[in-house]
């Protein structure tokens, strides 16, 4: 019997209470952790979705801060800090494809270009005109330029939230409202990038995009904290993260260049399965593979070995009979990593295509579009 001072509903929500507070919830109410799935890495070379002119072989990047798009002067402190770390970003990207592919392609370095400007009175007063800037490239005997701009903006808002905290009563323990801060930050980066001839003044490629970070931090209803500019990612890492993202994709548009996926194994039932799963994570796909369609002819039905079977189809470089098994697993099952598994594929099948449409005689480099980490066995999976 409970104890007079004691009143049901009050004990019965403190109990709750406590259980939704408790790190293992969870495990009170018999959830299982998730265990982490095993992954296998896998690359793959894209071709530029746009291109450089086939004897386009030098750029100079201008700096942000100082291109014609600020020739008002109107960047903010924070823009002219990171128009620096963009063009740096720019150059180190470019780099890092053209060495990984081999390409001839020499980018002025900065300090080359600061000097040219210092030289001829342009560090201070900025190219107010887009022929100056490309005199400048002219100047760092290069065939294009490089430059554009950035608009970061960042709005925060603070405001109050009720939660319902629990503090001693007359009868034992009572709840209370009470007031806790929230905080909601929204930051905005846009970039605008501009790739110019220098003989004609031409533009080569455009490329403008955005992204932008909502976070909103409010208190729980029940036992809520404040919450203030302390508790939010760092304003410069969620800048730098997103820049970092434009500046790839802005690169991306205009060299090859290489993509990487983890992707996750399922689990199998069968013995079989599983034993070509181990082979699979080892490296010895067509074992592997020879493993799982005989565990697949003994229970045809098995979408995890039909799924894994796919990733070592598309691990050693078969993609047609890759995309057959991810939508063999996805029809028998519908779970997200099949599904994008299957997209992954398809896309990858028709980027080929399409490179090989617009370069019959290229069939090597289109196929070169298809590389993982691990070399592809010398004897190819059966088809």
């Amino acid at each position: 019997m409970l104890h007079p001072t004691v009143r049901l509903p009050h004990l019965a929500l403190v109990l709750l209470v406590s259980l939704a507070l408790t790190a293992d919830a969870g495990a009170f109410f018999g959830k299982k952790k998730k265990k982490n799935k095993p992954t296998i890495h896998i690359e793959y070379t894209e071709p530029a979705k746009v291109g450089l002119p086939e004897n386009l072989t030098s750029i100079a990047i201008l700096p942000f801060t100082q291109a014609i798009e600020d020739k008002e002067n109107v960047y903010t402190d924070r823009e002219r800090k990171w128009g620096d770390h963009i063009i740096a970003a720019v150059a180190a990207k470019m780099q890092e494809y053209a060495r990984d592919f081999d390409m001839p392609l020499k980018l002025a370095d900065r300090e080359s270009v600061a000097a040219i400007m210092k030289e001829k009175d342009l560090a201070d007063a900025g190219l107010a005109e887009e022929n100056q800037a490309l005199q400048l490239g002219k100047l760092a005997q290069t065939q294009a330029i490089c430059y554009g701009k950035v608009v970061i903006s960042i709005d925060s808002v603070e405001g109050q939230v009720k939660t319902v905290e629990f503090r001693p009563g007359g009868y034992g323990v009572a709840p209370s409202t009470t007031y806790k801060k929230r905080i909601k930050r929204t930051i905005n980066t846009a970039v605008d990038f501009k790739l110019v001839s220098v003989a004609n003044g031409r533009s080569i490629h455009t490329f403008a995009s955005n992204r932008s970070q909502t976070v909103d931090l409010k208190p729980g209803a029940i036992m809520g904290k404040d919450y203030d500019e302390a508790d939010l990612q760092p304003e410069t890492d969620a800048i730098g993260a997103m820049l970092t993202e434009l500046v790839d994709e802005f690169v991306a548009q205009i060299l090859p260049h290489k993509v990487a996926y983890d992707v996750p194994l399922t689990d199998p039932k069968k013995k079989l399965a599983k034993s070509a799963t181990r082979l699979l994570r080892s490296g010895e796909y067509q074992d592997a593979i020879e493993l799982f369609q005989r565990s697949l002819t003994e229970e045809d039905d098995d979408h995890r070995a039909m799924y894994n079977l796919a990733v070592t189809y598309e691990v050693s470089g078969g993609l047609p009979k890759a995309l057959d098994y991810y939508k063999m697993a996805f029809a028998d099952k519908d779970e997200e990593m099949y599904l994008a598994g299957l997209t992954r594929v398809k896309g990858l099948l028709e980027k080929r295509r399409e490179a090989l449409a617009e370069n019959p005689l290229g069939k090597a480099t289109a196929e070169g579009m298809v590389n993982t980490e691990t070399e592809a066995p010398a004897s190819q999976p059966a088809q």
